[in-house]
């Protein structure tokens, strides 16, 4: 821009010049023909004045012709007469000469003093007439003839020294015309070099930075353009065009702009563009459709433009930025937050209810030893089934999170859908058809956990979506690359070579595709029998192991849900470890010392209480900093410590393992799933809530592991 504007100010400076110059060539041109009229008038004046001079020569023959006359000729005194009054008239012509040089020269041969030559020609005129009328003697007209002859000769001289002049005059005047006929060319050939050079300079400058300018906005890798009050596009810039979807500006100039912005944007783009033709800045986030049909978030920049001439804001000059992936990058970014979030909401939730259902099951257990009325019996059972049913609620919630724990077993498709048959066979009601279309030649194994439960809650979630009759289809096929343009992926996969893609379509209601990202948050749910975890544990499996989950869907048509398994993740090996609880130890008999540590009082006086009637000693502490004091100073042997994982304060569970884990067998309690603090401690592990046979085992396993090591 700076570059037109210095053009447009040498332009304006060009045309100041030129506007000077042609009115100094004007002024120049109406002097010269002033001189030349003057020159012309003074001419025909000294014409006149040297015609009638040169008549005084013809007075000679005149009067010396009438002076030879007889006295008796009757025309003699009135051609004497005559030649008295032309004598007079021409002495007035004399004296009305112009200029001061010629009219000096005719005062100076004719009326200057009394012997001036008019005033002699004048007075022997007189004379001669005079003569005639009284028959003077021929001696007298003799001496008069000698004397006009003698006035005639001088007269004859004057008038030649008048036309030497008036020559002479008529040299300088074509020196004169000559001149000034030069100096206009000279001061038109100036006036055009310096009208035409500056001009030619300015316009060549103006062509070098217009081109310059038009390559710099070409080369700009965003879309620049100018749009009118009525939204019509003027310009774009070849960025612009790409985004566009057009080779040519001709192809779209004169469209509305609002023809590519999305319909919701349209009143925000036109309050921003009246706002720029009143004289702001205006930055705005808009969606564009292109018209090869591509959606597209577009970033503005907008400010006026202005006229160089009036100053009046004629266009709006913006650059707009294609900030799609960027917008992308920002959705997933705030998704995971909102993921991560949820995550550890439902994370804290189920840790809390664990704890919860760790009291009910321990009392639980409690009255069934204790109880002696085979009546209560059935209620106490009741009691624990709420509590299984509890816990498997929590296990959901656990799993939409990325942290929950993982198990590996290795198997074929064949083998996965044998498993998973019976258990859809029982999910699916007589009005649903179920269709599997399985491609048992892949050979490649995958992890089972988890997987069966994924792909039972796409079937009960397509089961749900189904109101009257239906169709629920199963497909496997093998993926070279991931189409992310077709389908909507809530979880993009890892990149692999091929990819195993497991296909679970209905044509049920469908989900409209602004509730595509809700749909995987827990608790939420458009159907009426849909408990709101089913998708959030598919999405919370897919997010933690690296897979790839997409859907498309139509509203009244049906959704289609995938899975994507990268193939190049799945060179498992079979778990080499072996499971210490499955090595055949039997529980010890003998009582224990045991350290039991948890910050919840009834989950730990509960605990307490079905370790004691197993026949084991017990010392409890509700803190870690109490139990820490303890086990540095005991004064009795330790066989094994119980602790909870999270408890108030800054020691926790798995401190508790990095300080003691090399004295003593160490068994962690947790209500939350797999965490950054537990890695590696998996083996440690019993999650709430737990048996008191489960805990007996686990503990077994660890004194037999730590006695191993």
């Amino acid at each position: 821009m700076n570059m037109v504007g210095n053009s447009i100010s040498l332009a304006k400076k060009t045309r100041l010049r030129l506007t000077l110059l042609v009115g100094i060539l004007f002024l120049s041109s109406i002097t010269s023909l002033w001189i030349l009229h003057e020159i012309e008038e003074t001419n025909k004046h000294e014409a006149h004045i040297v015609n009638e001079a040169g008549k005084l020569r013809s007075l000679d023959l005149r009067v010396m012709n009438l002076l030879n006359l007889p006295p008796s000729s009757s025309d003699t005194t009135p051609e004497l007469r005559k030649v008295q009054s032309d004598i007079k008239r021409i002495q007035i012509a004399l004296q009305q000469a112009q200029g001061e040089a010629f009219r000096q020269l005719i005062k100076d041969l004719y009326v200057r003093s009394p012997s001036a030559l008019n005033e002699r020609l004048n007075s022997a005129v007189v004379e001669a007439i005079v003569f005639k009328e009284r028959d003077t003697p021929s001696s007298e007209v003799s001496r008069l003839k000698v004397e006009l002859e003698s006035l005639f000769n001088e007269l004859d001289s004057a008038v030649t020294q008048i036309e030497s002049f008036i020559i002479d005059r008529n040299i300088s005047t074509s020196n004169i015309i000559t001149f000034l006929t030069l100096l206009s060319f000279l001061l038109t050939l100036l006036v055009m070099v310096c009208i035409f050079m500056p001009v030619d300079r300015a316009l060549s400058k103006y062509a070098r930075d217009t081109n310059r300018l038009l390559a710099i906005v070409g080369s700009v890798t965003e879309c620049i353009k100018s749009v009118d009050k009525d939204f019509t596009l003027k310009s774009m810039n070849s960025a612009g065009l790409d985004l566009v979807g057009v080779d040519c500006i001709s192809k779209i100039r004169g469209m509305s702009v609002l023809d590519l912005i999305t319909p919701e944007y349209h009143e925000h783009f036109k309050d921003a563009v009246n706002r720029v033709f009143e004289g702001e800045t205006v930055d705005l986030e808009f969606e564009i459709i292109s018209l090869d049909g591509t959606r597209r978030w577009m970033h503005q920049m907008a400010t006026p433009y202005r006229d160089p001439e009036s100053g009046k804001i004629t266009e709006m000059v913006a650059v707009t930025r294609d900030i799609s992936k960027k917008k992308e990058h920002a959705d997933t970014l705030a998704k995971i937050q909102r993921n991560e979030v949820t995550n550890s909401l439902s994370s804290g939730i189920a840790h809390d209810i664990n704890n919860i259902l760790a009291i009910v099951s321990g009392n639980q257990q409690l009255l069934s030893i204790k109880n002696k009325d085979e009546s209560l019996s059935p209620y106490i059972e009741k009691i624990q089934s709420a509590v299984t049913r509890a816990s498997n609620l929590t296990t959901k919630l656990l799993k939409t999170s990325k942290e929950s724990p993982s198990k590996m077993e290795m198997v074929t498709l064949e083998e996965l859908y044998d498993d998973l048959n019976p258990l859809l066979q029982e999910a699916i009601t007589n009005n649903i058809t179920l269709e599997w279309d399985n491609n048992y030649d892949i050979k490649e194994k995958i992890n089972k956990y988890d997987l069966e439960d994924a792909i039972l809650n796409l079937v009960l979630n397509a089961r749900n979506a189904i109101t009257h009759h239906g169709t629920i289809s199963l497909r496997t096929t093998i993926e070279n690359t991931v189409n992310q343009h077709e389908d909507y992926f809530a979880v993009t996969p890892h990149k692999a070579s091929k990819y195993i893609k497991f296909v679970v379509k209905d044509n049920g209601i469908g989900i409209p595709r602004d509730k595509f990202e809700d749909i995987f948050l827990p608790f939420k749910t458009f159907t009426k029998t849909g408990s709101g975890l089913g998708l959030s544990m598919v999405y919370g499996f897919a997010n933690r192991c690296g897979y790839g989950l997409s859907l498309s869907s139509k509203v009244n048509e049906g959704t289609c849900f995938s899975i994507w398994i990268p193939i190049s993740e799945q060179s498992y090996s079979a778990s080499t470890s072996t499971n210490i609880s499955s090595l055949g130890f039997n529980q010890y008999t003998r009582s224990l010392n045991i350290v039991l540590v948890d910050d919840e009082v009834d989950v730990l006086s509960v605990n307490k209480k079905l370790l004691e009637d197993n026949g084991h000693s017990v010392i409890d502490f509700a803190s870690a900093h109490d139990a820490i004091k303890y086990l540095d100073n005991a004064a009795q042997p330790v066989d094994i410590i119980i602790t909870d994982e999270v408890m108030p304060g800054e020691i926790q569970g798995h401190d508790l393992i990095h300080r003691y884990q090399h004295s003593y067998p160490i068994i962690l309690v947790t209500g939350f799933s797999k965490t950054k603090n537990t890695r590696g401690l998996e083996n440690m592990i019993l999650h709430k809530p737990f048996s008191i046979n489960a805990l007996l085992e686990k503990i077994n396993t660890a004194i037999k592991t730590n006695a191993a090591a």
